[in-house]
């Protein structure tokens, strides 16, 4: 430790002094005599932090914190969800501080001016919420590519009102969800054990759970990878179907579940949290 304390001393004596080049920078030098004189009794503390003199100012190697809000707001899309609500209202803890979360609920007539504060995009599918027509659709995706996070239920925003042509995701958000329908709707009601089939960060401590009578969306994989699957029947014999899917839009993250809300409120309540301690820079 003692040498190399030494070593930066004679260093920046040298830079100081005009003994070391800067490409394209000429220093004029003259004959200066430096005398270093270093006593063996010097205590030098084992952890520095070092501040490196520069033209036009100071280099510290200390990094600057993360500045956590003291708010943040979800923006949801479909039929009011009181356990939604609720389980929004516990707010994302990080630590000792706990970030607030707002609540707001958006239909077909949002644009992106109504989606910029939001640190995630929730699609739910119940009622209206299949439905998500062109405007609102150009402003998720650009919000997600932007870096917000977006949880996709079921198949919510598939449709669009006016164009019976229009079912799934490939129109506008081909890009985003990160799973796709098949040909034919396949709504069903399983019963089966949910299990991670990869380990992910949102859903760390999460293990399986039974499932019956589960409102389950089928789906194939498109551009994500298998997070969990919802598996019926004994092992050698089940089939399984995805339940969470992840996937990635730009700077965004993307999940699809398969199943709503309300049927695993602590799948809601840890995707919705790691999403939204990524938009904050903790995730």
């Amino acid at each position: 430790m003692r040498t190399f304390s030494i070593v930066l001393v004679v260093f920046f004596a040298a830079f100081l002094f005009g003994c070391v080049a800067i490409p394209g920078v000429t220093v004029p030098v003259e004959n200066v005599s430096v005398n270093i004189s270093i006593s063996p009794n010097v205590s030098i503390p084992e952890n520095i932090t070092i501040i490196i003199p520069w033209i036009g100012g100071v280099l510290n190697a200390t990094p600057t914190p993360v500045v956590l809000p003291e708010k943040v707001e979800a923006c949801i899309f479909g039929e009011r969800s009181e356990v939604i609500e609720e389980l929004l209202s516990e707010g994302v803890v990080h630590g000792e501080k706990t970030i607030k979360v707002g609540v707001k609920w958006l239909d077909n007539t949002a644009k992106l001016m109504d989606l910029e504060d939001c640190a995630l995009i929730v699609l739910k599918d119940s009622g209206e919420g299949k439905y998500l027509d062109f405007v609102p659709r150009t402003a998720v995706k650009e919000k997600v590519f932007r870096g917000t996070g977006l949880i996709v239920f079921g198949d919510a925003g598939t449709l669009v009102h006016g164009d019976p042509a229009v079912r799934g995701w490939d129109y506008v958000l081909g890009q985003v969800v990160p799973v796709t329908l098949p040909e034919e709707g396949a709504n069903l009601s399983v019963n089966g054990t949910f299990v991670m089939a990869a380990k992910d960060p949102a859903l760390e401590g999460i293990g399986s759970f039974n499932v019956t009578g589960l409102n389950l969306t089928e789906v194939y994989l498109g551009n994500g990878e298998a997070i969990a699957f919802i598996r019926t029947g004994p092992y050698q014999t089940s089939v399984a179907y995805y339940a969470v899917v992840r996937g990635r839009a730009g700077k965004g993250i993307v999940y699809h579940v398969s199943f709503a809300p309300e049927a695993s409120p602590q799948v809601f309540r840890a995707l919705s949290g790691f999403l939204i301690k990524s938009f904050a820079g903790i995730g």
